[in-house]
């Protein structure tokens, strides 16, 4: 059983008081008639539509009054490694030493709707996406040019 299903039986067992149970799909949240949703994980979705549709959910559920924890601008926050580095940079808290790559510079117009089961989805510019991670990879000393311009391991290497 995966660790989010055990933890909702575990609290089911703790707390006969309380009825509990696992949302799989944004739209089964939404036929939730629950008091209170606490989020315990989700698993990773191959498509940025999915998490849109799930922390729109999440909204509408606290709009109806529905308590959700955690809230889900916080959910949407941290559920972004991009907006959460941007965040900790703003306050002032050290980071590691990253690179963000914009999803818009690197994706074109999909041919098919197989991509992400809507329409307008995008798929991944190959030649956007290497030229993007080569300077990613060089600026932070992670890829260095041998003879032939062919990529090698940097030297330098960041200590954990």
């Amino acid at each position: 059983r995966q660790s989010d299903e055990a933890i909702v039986a575990c609290v089911g067992e703790r707390f006969a008081e309380l009825e509990v149970c696992v949302a799989r799909t944004p739209e089964e949240l939404l036929r939730s008639n629950a008091e209170a949703v606490v989020v315990i994980s989700y698993l990773t979705q191959t498509s940025f539509a999915w998490y849109a549709r799930f922390f729109d959910a999440l909204r509408e559920l606290e709009a109806r009054g529905t308590k959700v924890y955690p809230s889900a601008a916080f959910k949407q926050l941290v559920s972004s490694k991009a907006d959460y580095l941007l965040l900790l940079e703003r306050t002032g808290l050290p980071v590691c030493p990253t690179r963000l790559l914009g999803q818009a510079a690197l994706t074109e117009p999909a041919t098919s709707s197989a991509t992400d089961g809507i329409a307008g989805g995008s798929r991944a510019d190959p030649v956007a996406l290497e030229a993007a991670l080569r300077s990613s990879l060089s600026e932070l000393g992670l890829l260095s040019t041998r003879e032939g311009g062919r990529p090698s391991p940097a030297s330098r290497r960041y200590a954990p």
